[in-house]
């Protein structure tokens, strides 16, 4: 995880340097800020379904979309 992690907190860090939809992607700042940030916290997608109350399946879909937008694996 610590290169998804790195990619993580360079995004964070260019927040203001960036207008709001000029995420790597296209990244909204909530994906951004929930998805890919617990991702990188390291919580599984049975953890996010939780803490987001959303179903695991959900999760899994969403955080694959998100790490293809910006091209990790």
């Amino acid at each position: 995880m610590p290169p998804l992690r790195q990619r993580v907190d360079d995004l964070i860090s260019r927040v203001g340097e960036t207008p709001a939809s000029g995420y790597t992607g296209g990244l909204s700042q909530r994906e951004v800020d929930v998805v890919l940030r617990l991702v990188s916290n390291g919580k599984t997608d049975r953890e996010i379904a939780e803490e987001l109350i959303i179903a695991i399946r959900t999760v899994d879909t969403q955080v694959g979309n998100k790490l293809n937008k910006i091209g990790a694996t």
